[in-house]
């Protein structure tokens, strides 16, 4: 169930977007990833945890 369809953004751009990427990743010294990334690599981890 896509969860997307039940609940609407507030403003139309996470607060990352108006602060800059590389700005918030440099100042949480963290990596940001798009949502559609995040689940190619969850999913991508999922066929290798089964496969072992």
């Amino acid at each position: 169930m896509n969860l997307k369809k039940l609940f609407k953004r507030r403003h139309p751009y996470a607060p990352v977007a108006y602060l800059g990427r590389k700005t918030v990743e440099r100042s949480l010294n963290a990596d940001i990833l798009k949502l559609k990334e995040l689940d190619r690599e969850l999913a991508g981890d999922n066929k290798k945890g089964a496969s072992l």
